[in-house]
């Protein structure tokens, strides 16, 4: 737990603890009785604030395992339904399914544009590698037909689209290995 998070616990105990002397404590009795016990409470807050400080500036604080506990718990319990009506939250549908469906017809399609292309070879100069694909140079970084250009090797070229790549083999003409 970082130093502002410390803080914002530190403060959010202090007013929880105010809430509860004033709440608890205070109701029911006379005016008078109210100003003194309000203000033997807050010499206790300013008391326990003060060696709230000293323990944080020393790097001594720790959340009671108690209050630690109840804030996993209550963390857990959270939903999107917690805080927003019904109208506004997604419908519930078996979109896992169709995210894969359409994941698949992508990548059938990027086969697709990616099996349009004859890999021949490569050149390297100069630090330098291109390869020939359908008789041009390409070097990494570029786009074929919106398949952008990944990486080159002797045997195959890997090019993407939308976070899907397919792997294009090096064809050998007239016996050459392309390399």
């Amino acid at each position: 737990m970082n130093k502002r998070e410390k803080i914002i616990v530190a403060l959010m105990v202090l007013a929880v603890l105010y809430f509860v002397f004033d709440f608890f404590l205070l109701s029911g009795s006379g005016p008078k009785k109210q100003a003194e016990n309000r203000e033997q409470q807050e010499q206790a807050i300013v008391a326990m604030a003060q060696n709230l400080q000293e323990q944080m500036a020393a790097g001594d604080f720790k959340l009671p395992s108690g209050l630690r506990a109840s804030l996993a718990e209550l963390h857990q319990g959270w939903r999107p339904e917690n805080f927003a009506p019904p109208e506004l939250l997604p419908a519930e549908t078996d979109e896992p399914e169709q995210e894969e469906i359409d994941r698949e017809e992508r990548r059938r399609q990027v086969e697709a544009d990616a099996a349009e292309l004859v890999y021949s070879g490569f050149l390297e100069a100069a630090g330098r590698r291109l390869a020939v694909v359908n008789g041009e140079e390409y070097q990494v970084g570029e786009y074929i037909d919106d398949l952008r250009l990944e990486s080159i090797t002797a045997r195959a070229l890997n090019l993407s689209r939308d976070g899907i790549v397919v792997r294009v083999p090096v064809v050998e003409l007239d016996g050459a290995s392309g390399e």
